[in-house]
C-alpha cells in the first residue's frame, strides 16, 4: 500500500473508530472504566511509585482520571501533557485533581502552571490498535515524537475499546509500537 493510501485509509478508519466509540452507552464506559481501572490496577500494583503521564479525555476516549487521582493520593507525581509547537514532541505539567487548568489547543484542559516532569510510565488514548501492538491516534504524531525523543522511553500503556482493534494499521517508520494495551476485554503485552 502507497503512503498516500495508507493515509486515506488510516483517515477513514479513525472517523469510523471514533463514531462508534461516541455511540457507546453510559452503561458500557462505566463497565469499561470498571474492567480497566482494575487491569490499570493490577500493572501499576507491580510498579514503584514514580511519574505518570496521562491524557484527559475528549471525544469519548476512555477516562482515567479516577485513576490517576488515586496514583497522585499514593504519591505518584501525575502529569497532562502540553503541545509547544506541531512538530515538536509533548512536554507534561505536574497536575494534581486541585490544579488550576486552562484550555489548551483543541479546548483541551491542561494545568494553568506547573513543573515539566518526564513521565516514567505514560497512559496513551487510542483511536485503534492492532496485533503487533501499534496504535492508530487521531493523526498529529504527537505520542510517536514524544516516545522517540525519551531516553530511557517511558513505560507506554495505551487505553482503548476492543471494538477499536484492526488487523494491522499498516504501521510506518515513525510508529512506535506500545508496551501494553488494555481494554475492557483485558491487556495485552507487547513488552519482550
Amino acid at each position: 500500500m502507497t503512503l498516500e493510501l495508507v493515509k486515506a485509509w488510516r483517515q477513514q478508519q479513525r472517523e469510523q473508530l471514533i463514531r462508534v466509540r461516541q455511540q457507546l452507552s453510559l452503561p458500557q464506559r462505566q463497565a469499561w472504566q470498571r474492567n480497566c481501572h482494575k487491569t490499570l490496577s493490577d500493572v501499576f500494583a507491580g510498579l514503584p511509585v514514580s511519574t505518570l503521564g496521562f491524557y484527559w479525555p475528549i471525544r469519548a476516549e476512555p477516562d482515567c482520571r479516577d485513576f490517576v487521582a488515586k496514583c497522585s493520593e499514593l504519591g505518584w507525581k501525575t502529569a497532562l501533557p502540553v503541545i509547544q509547537t506541531a512538530h515538536q514532541a509533548l512536554i507534561f505539567r505536574l497536575w494534581t485533581p486541585d490544579s488550576p487548568m486552562e484550555n489548551g489547543p483543541w479546548d483541551i484542559p491542561i494545568p494553568k502552571s506547573g513543573d515539566i516532569i518526564e513521565p516514567d510510565v505514560l497512559l496513551i488514548p487510542l483511536v485503534g490498535f492492532d496485533a503487533a501492538g501499534y496504535r492508530l491516534g487521531y493523526g498529529g504524531g504527537f505520542y510517536d515524537r514524544t516516545l522517540a525523543s525519551r531516553q530511557p522511553k517511558p513505560l507506554s500503556i495505551g487505553l482503548g475499546i476492543e471494538s477499536s482493534f484492526l488487523d494491522s494499521i499498516h504501521p510506518q517508520p515513525h510508529d512506535i509500537r506500545l508496551d501494553i494495551i488494555i481494554t475492557e476485554a483485558g491487556l495485552r503485552d507487547f513488552r519482550q
